[in-house]
């Protein structure tokens, strides 16, 4: 997102915060949040395939955005 903006990674995360009031980890996990929440009413996705879609390296990481 930084190269996006123009940005350095370290001036982009400071000014993200700044402006939004949230660290840029914690916007991704919010959005992968309400994408699993859109993606989880088809019951023919595997979790592997969930993981796939979310962008995340594992069904372990799936299950931890369940909790």
């Amino acid at each position: 997102m930084a190269a996006l903006a123009n940005m350095s990674p370290r001036n982009f995360t400071r000014v993200f915060k700044k402006e939004t009031g949230i660290a840029v980890g914690e916007y991704i996990a919010r959005l992968r949040q309400e994408r699993l929440q859109e993606l989880s009413k088809n019951p023919d996705l595997s979790r592997a395939q969930l993981a796939r879609q979310l962008g995340l390296k594992s069904e372990r990481q799936v299950s931890r955005l369940i909790r």
